[in-house]
């Protein structure tokens, strides 16, 4: 008998964002088939302050140099694409959170004082209502972002905003250690088909799925 894989097709799509004194990198997405679970094809698509940001385009070049404390307002959004092949999926974003000095990646400064990445504060409206959010065990950049609802392709359940805001050293008591410092965001979106929806979650993002009877996720949580 032959034997047939069945593919899940993970949409990732990437939003790279460098704050105070840098540039706002690019936002960009890419796609990956991965086995198992699901021949759906999914898709999804990053949004920023509205505007699509399609796989493969260029680079999006801007410039914010901030105050330490100062909330930022840049919407960043993921939405549902619409059309024939399209089905509603569930929706996890990964935020990486780091600093940066000259363009290489650092957790210290020169004088070995540790650079706090939850000094970098992502804001999420309706956070509490929307989302489940879970940092990383064992990476403190790395905080995972789960969409509690489906998002549907077309109508008014097609997007949801992840980032409204974002804020830098809002709390510190000690901002100096972090001139010349830059501070940087990253966003991975990833999506799963409705359909055997736990299943593709612990085959995918190795996640304990739990869901109430109208669908929406409730509980989302690592397997060792």
């Amino acid at each position: 008998m032959e034997k047939r894989k069945n593919k899940i097709i993970v949409i990732s799509c990437l939003a790279i964002i460098t704050l105070i004194g840098a540039t706002f990198a690019a936002f960009r997405g890419s796609s990956q088939t991965k086995e198992n679970v699901s021949t759906s094809a999914l898709g999804i698509t990053l949004l920023r302050n509205g505007e699509d940001i399609e796989s493969n385009t260029a680079y999006n070049q801007g410039e914010y140099k901030g105050l330490p404390g100062e909330t930022v307002n840049e919407k960043i959004s993921v939405k549902a694409k619409k059309g024939e092949g399209y089905n509603p999926v569930y929706v996890r974003v990964t935020a990486y959170r780091y600093w940066t000095k000259e363009g290489t990646k650092v957790s210290q400064t020169e004088n070995g004082e540790t650079l706090n990445v939850e000094e970098i504060v992502i804001n999420t409206p309706n956070k509490e209502q929307d989302w489940i959010f879970e940092e990383d065990p064992e990476d403190p950049e790395v905080v995972y972002m789960y969409y509690k609802k489906q998002l549907e392709p077309g109508g008014n359940k097609d997007k949801a905003d992840f980032m409204e805001s974002y804020t830098i050293l809002g709390e510190s008591t000690d901002s100096n250690k972090y001139l010349k410092h830059q501070a940087v965001i990253e966003f991975e979106a990833n999506a799963v088909q409705t359909t055997l929806a736990k299943e593709a979650m612990l085959a995918e993002w190795g996640v304990e799925a739990v869901f109430d009877g109208t669908g929406n996720l409730i509980s989302a949580e690592h397997q060792k």
